[in-house]
């Protein structure tokens, strides 16, 4: 496998948080051409959007948790030339685990399988750390 090909991965998941910040604005203007808050309270506090959008907005918040880990972990492999077929696979899972918590958090907000999305994706972090250990001091 390409050492190169770990950048797919990072790419899709910038789309996903550029996504999801697209979905925010999306549903926030909606809510207030509906007039279903107040623009100038809604400024200084949050709580006071429907529960949809806030859960979007937490979700947005999440994209720049974890994933930042991933995106560091993930250019260090790939500057390294350790981006190999094991990292790739893990960088596809943590992807792949995003979009689940994505589409959990912003849809039927089930905690348990959230949470579980939400540990695999943090696994696949913990593993590319071990790999980017195993590349640094290798002999």
């Amino acid at each position: 496998m390409n050492n190169n090909a770990i950048l797919l991965p990072i790419v899709l998941q910038i789309v996903l948080a550029v996504e999801t910040y697209l979905v925010l604005s999306w549903t926030r203007n909606k809510a207030a051409k509906a007039k279903a808050v107040s623009l100038k309270t809604a400024a200084l506090d949050d709580s006071v959007w429907p529960d949809r959008i806030r859960a979007i907005n937490n979700n947005v918040k999440n994209q720049f948790e974890v994933p930042v880990m991933f995106y560091v972990l993930a250019i260090i492999l790939w500057q390294m030339g350790a981006a190999g077929p094991l990292a790739q696979t893990f960088a596809w899972i943590f992807v792949a685990s995003r979009v689940a918590h994505t589409l959990i958090h912003t849809g039927k907000n089930y905690v348990p399988l959230r949470f579980l999305a939400f540990m695999v994706g943090l696994a696949m972090v913990l593993a590319l750390a071990v790999l980017v250990l195993l590349a640094a001091f290798r002999p």
